[in-house]
């Protein structure tokens, strides 16, 4: 018989594709999350150092491009929760 010519992998068998799918999508989710956490932290400076009339540009814009939140201006409240869901957290 032919012996294998297939690198033994250290746990006795290499892994299906599946597998290796799931294992890509985990570390892409945990990517995008760690992405929206600094960009959460990044929005939340930029409107704390933000005069009023600066705001109000921002206001303006973001309701022009359609992406007033259902609160504040930056969305705030919808990408805690989102983070909240995505890490087990309580909102």
């Amino acid at each position: 018989m032919f012996a294998s010519t297939r690198p033994a992998h250290p746990r006795g068998r290499l892994p299906d594709q599946a597998s290796l799918r799931q294992a890509a999508a985990t570390n892409c989710s945990a990517d995008l999350l760690r992405e929206l956490q600094h960009a959460h932290k990044i929005a939340v400076n930029c409107i704390q150092i933000m005069s009023p009339s600066q705001l109000m540009v921002l206001a303006q814009r973001n309701d022009r491009d359609g992406l007033l939140g259902s609160v504040d201006i930056t969305r705030e409240y919808e990408r805690a929760a989102v983070i909240a869901r995505a890490t087990g957290s309580v909102a």
